[in-house]
């Protein structure tokens, strides 16, 4: 390892690094192939569970300070997802500005992680090729102010002004989904567009986003829920519905809906709210005939704790469990489904990082559940080993007669056996799903901005880029041997 930036004054030298590497490439030179050649990973895979302890401290100090660089790339990528759907860009002006931003990612990914090459001049060697392939994306006749535009970090940061402005014309194009070219993303040929039942709102970094829903259905769960009642021949107040986490007790967020239990709650139906977050308290009294669980639960006792609400209810079905905890959901559901509890419908938050056939389970922990909310910048830096991942849902949901009926880059929704002869209108989309991988792609991977959001990539030590791009062994081989190198072998499970 060569030596990186050091003392009181570390973290401003390491953004001063772009003035640190000449650019041997001719900018102005452009690949003959819009899309440009395959970029490489950042950090390079052979460092996963390889960094020396003083490389691993000096990634973690520049961690804040990068979120800002991350931010606009993120930014520009809402931007170009909501200007393919309002019809204002082409779809090649799409590919290329999305093509920019995988690029510009890598630069700044190479900046922060120098200390994994072994010399100076390895990494040099590296910072070159990957500036011709960013320039060589860059928006045509783009005015670099500098002769050697990679030389300077905030330079690079120009281009999103010039970006921003370009999407907002509009054309009046056909409308599309922003999708991640090949060039950043092999995987995704072929990969059919989900359907859109709620457009993302332009540019918003916070808050409760709209969903690209990848289902057997273009119907909205909330209207697929309601004809099951209409079917049902029941009143609303006749539904039951156990929520565990539901949060403040909003519906929606605009006019996005945000926890379909909540909707539930708000249109009459009966049940158990569980909430263990201090925003609990605003549960109390909202609902009539909603009983309100206040503190947190586990795995071990939240049988007794549902039951014994149902039981109060005198309820003899559940007809939606919603589980949104962020931590171990996939254990609560095992526990309820295990003592007898069969929900008409489940809907789950999943942890979208790990691919098929990747089964990742976070185990629950009394002490990590209490810490929840306590430090953003520690959930921010765990977050890819929370939850469990969609393959793990999948299963767990299949051996109690359940068939995933949507996903979500944020949910999954299943419907049980029991009442799929209903006709509740879900034409099925043929060979929906054709495989639990392709669900995956189209939900959760394929789509702008669906890698920027959260700083899923930005607080990772691994290109997350590189899971789905991977054969399957390959790909669970690194997963595992990222997990093992976070020392997440005690806290979790992953296997294939």
């Amino acid at each position: 390892m060569w030596p990186g930036p050091t003392g009181p004054n570390a973290w401003l030298r390491l953004v001063l690094v772009f003035t640190e590497v000449p650019l041997a490439a001719n900018h102005a030179r452009r690949f003959d192939s819009t899309e440009g050649p395959a970029l490489a990973y950042c950090p390079p895979l052979v460092s996963i569970g390889a960094l020396p302890p003083d490389c691993e401290l000096e990634t973690l100090l520049q961690e804040g300070m990068m979120l800002s660089f991350y931010g606009h790339v993120e930014e520009m990528e809402w931007a170009l997802a909501d200007a393919s759907e309002a019809g204002r860009i082409t779809s090649d002006i799409a590919n290329a500005m999305l093509s920019f931003a995988e690029s510009l990612s890598l630069m700044l990914c190479m900046g922060r992680f120098r200390c994994v090459y072994p010399t100076k001049e390895e990494f040099e060697s590296a910072w070159n090729f990957s500036c011709e392939q960013l320039l060589s994306r860059a928006p045509p006749n783009f005015p670099w102010i500098s002769t050697e535009p990679c030389s300077a970090g905030n330079e690079l940061m120009e281009v999103m002004s010039l970006v921003m402005q370009r999407l907002r014309y509009n054309f009046g194009l056909p409308g599309r989904l922003a999708r991640y070219p090949l060039d950043v993303a092999p995987a995704c040929d072929g990969v059919k567009e989900p359907d859109v039942i709620q457009r993302w709102p332009f540019m918003s970094l916070n808050g409760t986003f709209g969903q690209y829903v990848v289902s057997t259905t273009q119907t909205p769960f909330m209207d697929i829920f309601d004809r099951f009642r209409e079917l049902r021949q029941v009143m609303p107040s006749e539904l039951i519905v156990v929520n565990l986490g539901a949060h403040d007790g909003a519906c929606k967020d605009g006019a996005v809906v945000k926890d379909v239990a909540n909707c539930a709650f708000d249109l009459g139906a009966r049940g158990v709210a569980v909430e263990g977050l201090t925003l609990a308290s605003t549960l109390e009294g909202r609902w009539k005939d909603v009983l309100v669980h206040v503190g947190y639960v586990s795995p071990a006792n939240v049988t007794e704790i549902v039951g014994t609400a149902l039981s109060r209810l005198a309820a003899k079905h559940v007809d939606l469990l919603k589980i949104d905890f962020d931590h171990a959901d996939c254990f609560f559901a095992e526990a309820l489904l295990r003592h007898g509890l069969a929900p008409a419908f489940m809907v789950v938050e999943y942890n979208r990082i790990f691919p098929p056939p990747i089964r990742f389970k976070e185990r629950f922990s009394e002490a990590k559940a209490g810490r929840m909310g306590q430090s953003w910048m520690d959930g921010k830096r765990s977050q890819h080993w929370s939850g469990c991942s969609m393959q793990a849902w999948h299963d767990t949901a299949a051996a109690h007669g359940y068939e995933l009926l949507q996903a979500t880059l944020f949910d999954l929704t299943f419907l049980h056996q029991n009442v799929k002869h209903l006709d509740l209108g879900l034409d099925s989309l043929n060979g929906w799903p054709s495989s639990i991988f392709n669900t995956w792609l189209a939900s959760a991977y394929c789509f702008a901005p669906s890698r920027r959001l959260y700083g899923h990539q930005a607080f990772a030590s691994l290109d997350l880029r590189a899971l789905p791009e991977l054969p399957a062994d390959d790909r669970c081989a690194l997963a595992a041997r990222w997990w093992s190198s976070e020392g997440q072998t005690s806290q979790s499970e992953l296997y294939c």
